[in-house]
């Protein structure tokens, strides 16, 4: 829904998607965020190690700046070196691994890169934080980049399938 709500920012200005569509719209996104921080998959994802917790981050952000809940999205993002930067990336830019770990670290950093621009909006610059021992997001993305152009058999980790594509997609982002 991240995505999602761009097209709807495009949409509410289109004299077909009503003052109410948009009330309703929020009321719906609200309710959902509201669901995400209290139920137990919510909790789960948000107390996971990994890409969910992230992912889970970025939706939180995105949905609570779309229904006027700056103050949310603000403490997440205030929040997220301490708690998803520094944790998820070593030193040398690994992330933490998994059976797809080339697009598990991949797709780990696209929900970083959501929510940097989202903090850039809010005036709140997260790129460039760095822990004491050096890790920060271009270490990450500097790590998976050096894999570029590179074959399976060079990955130092376990990645079952989809090792082209994964390549394309770090590409894409």
């Amino acid at each position: 829904f991240i995505e999602m709500l761009d097209a709807v920012a495009l949409l509410e200005q289109s004299k077909a998607f009503t003052t109410q569509d948009s009330k309703q719209l929020k009321k719906w996104f609200s309710k959902l965020t509201d669901w995400m921080l209290a139920s137990p998959q919510g909790k789960e994802e948000a107390a996971s190690a990994n890409n969910h917790s992230v992912a889970y981050d970025a939706q939180i952000i995105a949905f609570a700046l779309y229904t006027g809940n700056k103050k949310l999205a603000q403490e997440i993002i205030n929040d997220f070196p301490q708690k998803r930067i520094f944790p998820q990336i070593a030193p040398d830019g690994r992330q933490p691994q998994r059976t797809l770990a080339f697009h598990y670290s991949q797709y780990n950093l696209t929900h970083f890169i959501d929510i940097m621009l989202m903090a850039k909006n809010l005036g709140i610059k997260l790129d460039d934080i760095t822990s004491t021992d050096g890790r920060n997001f271009y270490k990450a993305m500097d790590f998976l980049a050096s894999y570029v152009g590179k074959g399976l058999s060079e990955w130092p980790y376990q990645q079952i399938s989809g090792w082209e594509s994964s390549i394309q997609n770090f590409c894409k982002d």
